[in-house]
């Protein structure tokens, strides 16, 4: 099934769930199976879908020598009722049909028209003799969108032309019949007879031998994009792009009074006598919704994205931000250029300042708000000085802001001063102070207002701007609970070439910004500040976020990625990239403890694993969320991992532990988390050395302390020395919950199975009724914890983690909260997962593989409805 087939078919089942996008409203939509032209509730026709009640339709420019009817074009046009128009006159006759005023307000909004239409000259014209016109047949089809500019003309046919003399709008016209230069146009058309007044030059004209109206149906679209203060025009022959170009604020729309709001849709031949039959008439508006580009690599040359382009254009479809210039326009020149021979990927922003007042471009980005502790929103891009490198301390700037409330939307924008955020400060050239800092930018002036130190500083000169090579450089923002503190902070961190320069340690704490500047970000900027002079390239910006994006889950861990926060900065080498794993955080504390990942070849045997060290008593563990799982009766979820320990072993009773919990609502997600003491679950504890007490148990995990609390008895337990970790051997271990009825009991209860080195070792037999754990203490799993408690020396690794599930969603398509509830949010998460080849959305067999299956099963789980 190739991509394009899922996509429809997902958008299919969108249209199921909430009839038409949300950013696409229908305006005129009109199949005339009713039969009945203008509404008059008399038919004109023949009527093949009585329920197309469509709108009225009259005659504008004039209604003698035109006969329109509704006939059934079933073998033409091919979808019943069409209008059927004989024309016996070379004037111009226009059909139109008036609709609530639609503006295009903003940059994207897009209006589109889009007719069906086929000639067909029968009966015979007598003007013409029943023949295609060839000389004057060029462009006598015509179609388009215009404004009433406030005198609409009255709602029945009129022979009136001087109703729409004061009306504007865009034009497009179509060759009827073989002529030279078959093509197809797109004007604007000003003041003084619509579909055949004075036209307005678009620059959107193509010549194509098939670019004509003949007895075959032909699908043609007019679609008018506002950019800035322009629009964009396009025409298209079949569903295929025929032609673009642009109507100019000041040279078109201004001089010649188009518009930006429209009223009504026309449609008719001027200059030629010709038949023919139109059907499935369709106007729509479309506003895109708040997601702007996140990356820019500046292809489209056009970097202010006013349909002028900058520089060549060689990826249109690169349209990246939208980038003003946000401090100050004079000593300061910007445009694109080439840099292919520099930072190697095509066009490049360009800017290029003489004076040392501050001086920046800005660029909205789709709003980010880190709600949640790991939320980020990271900043990137490639950067090259050029030519003469000026001597300067942290002049070149950028950085990441709320806009206050006031988005930068012109050149020269005064809107900068209420702005807020984090900026980072370069060194250029050799500089004995310090070399980069990422500062808190307060509102005063963006990039170089009043600032407030972070702690960012370092004062390596590997990190100052100080050649022409191409530097690749990142500003990260991540919210995080400071369980110190007792609230969240901002944790800032500077990456140049891909090393870490510095990160944010205000007030000494290791907190990051303790007193955050926003958690709402919505613009980036890019300048200097008191430099005088820095010509510099910018390329491929890119804007990353896992802010309001449902995590994804491992389902193992091999550690091979060296990254066990999974947040970017590599705690052991990098082995195996793809092996993302879980994302693992200090969960009980974090004082005499430390969590690596080394390399353990020699010992378990499989390149990286993850290592705890602990010299406390205290409980100390590492924890990680896992996919939720929800056990009905039968299912069962597995824990199972390589452990082995290093070194002296303490002769300790039940020290060594590891289990699968619920999180209780507070997943952990920063290390030192206080977030574990209302976790409920299964526990696992061995002795270390030899012991006198039992080896290996099992415990219901009670809240009030993940691993060190309360716990609950579920008689699974054995004293066979076979199973206490007494030696530095690699050992598997897992764990099984599985959900069963109990007959005696009648009721579920959980069955529960330590395996050690491929053996059972015990299994939960609570109260003697060999049921496991009568009274369970949950059948949702979303966290696995392993580490020590009341021992004072414990070094161990773990590795080759594993966690497996039988569990079935009884509602497959509940993908997304509100659960119980199925609605676009689950649509959209399954899109996400199947895009992202996620085990979310592997519904179907064959498993492994993301196919029609899979579609079909969500769909079909949907339309259920939930159990």
């Amino acid at each position: 099934m190739t991509r394009k087939h899922t996509l429809q078919a997902l958008l299919a089942l969108a249209a199921i769930a909430g009839g038409a996008t949300a950013d696409t409203t229908v305006i005129v939509q009109d199949g005339f199976g009713d039969g009945d032209r203008d509404n008059d509730l008399i038919l004109d026709g023949a009527a093949t879908n009585p329920s197309d009640v469509g709108v009225p339709w009259y005659l504008v420019r004039g209604d003698s020598d035109v006969v329109p009817s509704v006939a059934d074009d079933a073998g033409g046009i091919g979808m019943g009722s069409a209008l059927d128009v004989l024309t016996m006159t070379t004037s111009s006759r226009a059909f139109a049909a008036s609709f609530d005023p639609v503006t295009l307000e903003q940059d994207g909004d897009r209006l589109r028209v889009r007719v069906f239409v086929r000639a067909t000259e029968m009966p015979v014209d007598p003007t013409d003799g029943g023949l295609f016109p060839t000389a004057n047949g060029d462009r006598r089809f015509r179609f388009g969108l215009y404004s009433s500019n406030g005198t609409p003309w009255l709602p029945e046919d009129t022979g009136d032309a001087t109703l729409t003399e004061d009306d504007t709008g865009f034009l497009a016209q179509i060759d009827v019949g073989v002529a030279d230069g078959n093509s197809m146009s797109l004007f604007g058309d000003k003041a003084d007879g619509i579909l055949g007044g004075s036209s307005v030059s678009t620059g959107t004209s193509a010549a194509d031998s098939s670019y004509f109206l003949g007895n075959s149906t032909r699908i043609l679209e007019m679609i008018l994009t506002r950019s800035g203060d322009n629009i964009l025009t396009a025409i298209t022959f079949n569903g295929e792009l025929a032609d673009d170009g642009v109507a100019d604020f000041v040279e078109d729309i201004q001089a010649f009074n188009l518009p930006y709001t429209f009223d009504y849709v026309a449609f008719g031949t001027s200059g030629a006598s010709i038949d023919y039959r139109i059907d499935q008439v369709l106007v729509d508006f479309t506003r895109p919704d708040s997601d702007l580009p996140q990356t820019d690599g500046f292809e489209d040359g056009d970097y202010d994205n006013n349909g002028v382009a900058d520089a060549a254009i060689n990826d249109p479809g690169d349209i990246g931000f939208t980038w003003f210039e946000s401090r100050g326009t004079s000593s300061f020149d910007v445009t694109l250029e080439d840099d292919s021979a520099g930072i190697g990927t095509g066009n490049a922003l360009a800017p290029f300042s003489i004076t040392t007042s501050t001086r920046a471009m800005s660029a909205a980005i789709t709003p980010v708000e880190l709600v949640n502790d790991g939320d980020f929103v990271k900043m990137a891009f490639d950067f090259r000085a050029v030519g003469f490198i000026p001597s300067s301390d942290r002049r070149f700037r950028f950085g990441i802001h709320s806009d206050g409330g006031t988005p930068v939307t012109s050149n020269g924008s005064s809107e900068t001063g209420d702005d807020v955020g984090y900026m980072v400060q370069f060194d250029t050239g050799a500089s004995a102070a310090s070399t980069a800092t990422i500062r808190g930018d307060l509102p005063n002036g963006l990039l170089s207002g009043s600032t407030r130190s972070t702690g960012g500083t370092t004062e390596l000169p590997e990190f100052a701007l100080d050649d022409n090579d191409t530097h690749r450089i990142e500003l990260e923002v991540r919210r995080r609970f400071d369980g110190d503190l007792g609230r969240d902070v901002n944790d800032l961190r500077l990456i140049f070439d891909g090393v870490e320069a510095t990160m944010g340690v205000d007030d000494g704490d290791e907190a990051g910004d303790d007193n955050p500047m926003s958690f709402l970000f919505n613009q980036v900027s890019i300048g200097t500040n008191s430099l005088a002079f820095l010509d510099y390239r910018i390329d491929n910006v890119e804007i990353e976020t896992n802010a309001g994006v449902e995590p994804t889950f491992a389902t193992e861990d091999g550690f091979e990625d060296g990254d066990r926060q999974n947040d970017g900065v590599l705690e052991g080498a990098e082995n195996d990239a793809g092996d993302v794993g879980f994302a693992w955080f200090q969960s009980r504390g974090n004082s005499s403890y430390e969590t690596d990942i080394v390399d353990d070849s020699a010992g378990i045997g499989t390149g990286n694993v993850l290592s705890q060290f602990s010299i406390t008593t205290s409980t100390r563990a590492v924890s990680a969320a896992i996919e939720p799982i929800s056990l009905n009766t039968g299912d069962s979820v597995t824990m199972e991992f390589d452990l082995r320990l290093r070194g002296s072993i303490p002769a300790s009773d039940r020290r060594v532990r590891f289990g699968i919990h619920h999180d209780g609502g507070t997943p952990v997600t920063s290390d030192g988390s206080s977030q574990t003491d209302d976790d409920t679950g299964y526990m696992v504890q061995f002795d270390t050395g030899a012991s006198a007490a039992s080896t290996a148990t099992i415990r219901g995990d009670l809240p009030n302390g993940l691993l060190g609390g309360s716990t609950r008895s579920t008689g699974a337990t054995t004293e066979d020395a076979a199973y206490a970790l007494d030696d530095n051997d690699t050992h598997r271990i897992a764990l099984r919950v599985e959900r069963a009825f109990d007959s005696d009991l009648g009721r579920d209860v959980n069955l529960l199975t330590l395996t050690f080195d491929g053996v059972v070792a015990t299994d939960g037999a609570d109260e003697g009724d060999g049921a496991g754990d009568d009274n369970p203490l949950t059948y949702d799993f979303n966290q696995i914890s392993i580490g020590t408690s009341g021992v004072a020396f414990v070094d161990m690794v773990v590795d080759n983690i594993v966690i497996t599930s039988d569990a079935v969603n009884p509602c497959p398509a509940d993908l997304a909260a509100p659960f119980g509830v199925l609605d676009l949010s689950d649509i959209t998460a399954f899109v996400s997962a199947f895009t992202a080849q996620n085990s979310l959305a592997d519904l179907a067999e064959p498993f492994g593989t993301f196919d029609l299956n899979d579609i079909s099963t969500f769909i079909t789980s949907f339309l259920a409805g939930c159990p």
